[in-house]
């Protein structure tokens, strides 16, 4: 008899050099991102007038992510806005702040941790798309050189936690996961910030449901299912929160109508624009690659200044800083060619990232007063959009002569641009 063998398939040893290599990557970034953060902390904390336990970095709540993380008597003034976010990350910063019992150290160690797991998601993302591999490292290590997670994985506050969930439903995009999963990322998402069930429900609609009403009819047990188990958990980690720290979305709602003192309401068409153009830049160009910083007045709080990107343009660049600009726009512009050339609006991945962009675009033309506070809630989305394009136009296979020299000298000049960011944020209120 004649004996047959079958060939299995084997994982070759670049892909394990992938692997490998992103956890390092990401390890690496974390230490540098806690290096930061220890930074900041040893550095003098001086103001020339007013003094504020938070926004001194483009109004970051500092000193309430800090009490969050690490205290068992949290008193949060906003978990109307983050319902469930101190019962999910409490326990991390507790276990680790009952070793070290330093409460600002240990928020500075957490956000460094997640803001160095956010590289290894979206490195994963990268390669589930089948990219190059060079490529997908360039691209993470370009996300995680980026002004959005330099700065909010060394300073406190939700919004690094956020992106981690956000890049989960790119991979879950991908990968096609089980309705539960969704509802589970969709819980995570709506408890550290409660306007991310826009985004949660956006993605489930376009990756499980294919963006079509009838068949979200059809398929209607499915989504009995992830409403279910979306609110059932989400209840659950209230009650629990409630029990433990005695703080739920119901606490402080008498704070509720204070938000609106952040809503932004046009008095004239140029200041209108004025506000489409700043978003512009957040969403697309600060959030990379930070342009230069300066001290400027808090809207709300007079006699308090903070860190900020408000009086910054595209033309408040240095020299590197406008190389690196150019570089970064050239690489947009290719994409939005792309886009159009191969008609990769109709794919649905690209819908979705689009629809999740335009909602916070029109949400944060309403309400927020520094936009570089929110910048984590869609730096992953262009990254993951902008992978997905490249890959849907068969970029690579047309241009594979790309030299590597490229994405690395791009991220020389991202790192050096960026590095001034970080000496404003130690020096900004030394004396």
């Amino acid at each position: 008899m004649e004996k047959i063998t079958v060939a299995l398939p084997k994982k070759t040893t670049r892909n394990v050099d992938i692997q490998k290599i992103s956890v390092y990557v990401s390890l690496g970034f974390t230490l540098i991102y806690l290096f930061i953060g220890v930074l900041m902390l040893h550095t003098e904390r001086y103001r020339s007038s007013g003094i504020h336990d938070n926004d001194l970095f483009f109004q970051a709540d500092s000193h309430y992510a800090v009490d969050n993380l690490t205290q068992s008597t949290s008193h949060y003034k906003r978990v109307h806005l983050h319902p469930n976010f101190v019962i999910m990350f409490n326990p991390i910063g507790h276990i680790i702040n009952s070793v070290i019992h330093q409460p600002q150290l240990t928020a500075s160690i957490v956000c460094a941790i997640f803001g160095g797991i956010n590289i290894g998601l979206l490195i994963y993302f990268f390669t589930l798309l089948k990219l190059p591999h060079q490529w997908s490292l360039s691209f993470g290590i370009v996300f995680g050189l980026s002004s959005t997670q330099l700065v909010f994985s060394s300073v406190p506050d939700t919004y690094i936690f956020s992106a981690t969930g956000v890049i989960l439903l790119l991979i879950a995009g991908l990968k096609k996961w089980k309705i539960q999963y969704w509802a589970l990322i969709t819980v995570y998402l709506l408890g550290i910030t409660i306007t991310n069930i826009v985004p949660a429900v956006l993605a489930t609609f376009f990756f499980v449901f294919s963006g079509r009403i009838q068949q979200v009819w059809e398929q209607r047990a499915k989504v009995l299912q992830y409403c279910t188990i979306t609110a059932g958990v989400t209840i659950v980690l209230s009650l629990l929160q409630k029990f433990f720290f005695d703080l739920w979305i119901f606490s402080f709602l008498q704070r509720a109508p204070k938000e609106q003192s952040f809503m932004f309401i046009p008095h004239s068409f140029p200041e209108a624009m004025h506000r489409v153009v700043a978003l512009a830049e957040h969403f697309f160009v600060f959030n990379i690659i930070a342009p230069l910083s300066s001290l400027v007045d808090h809207t709300l709080r007079e006699g308090i200044q903070l860190l900020s990107f408000q009086n910054a343009s595209l033309a408040t660049y240095s020299t590197i800083g406008s190389i690196t600009l150019l570089l970064w726009l050239m690489f947009l512009g290719i994409g939005v060619r792309l886009t159009i050339k191969y008609k990769l609006y109709q794919l649905l991945f690209v819908k979705a990232c689009v629809l999740i962009l335009l909602f916070h675009f029109v949400l944060h033309f309403l309400y927020g007063d520094d936009l570089m506070l929110y910048s984590a809630h869609w730096t992953a989305i262009v990254f993951g959009l902008g992978a997905y394009i490249l890959k849907s136009s068969r970029f690579f296979e047309k241009h594979p002569a790309i030299p590597l020299v490229v994405p690395v000298f791009f991220c020389v000049l991202l790192a050096i641009n960026d590095s001034y960011l970080i000496y404003d944020m130690v020096m900004a209120f030394h004396k």
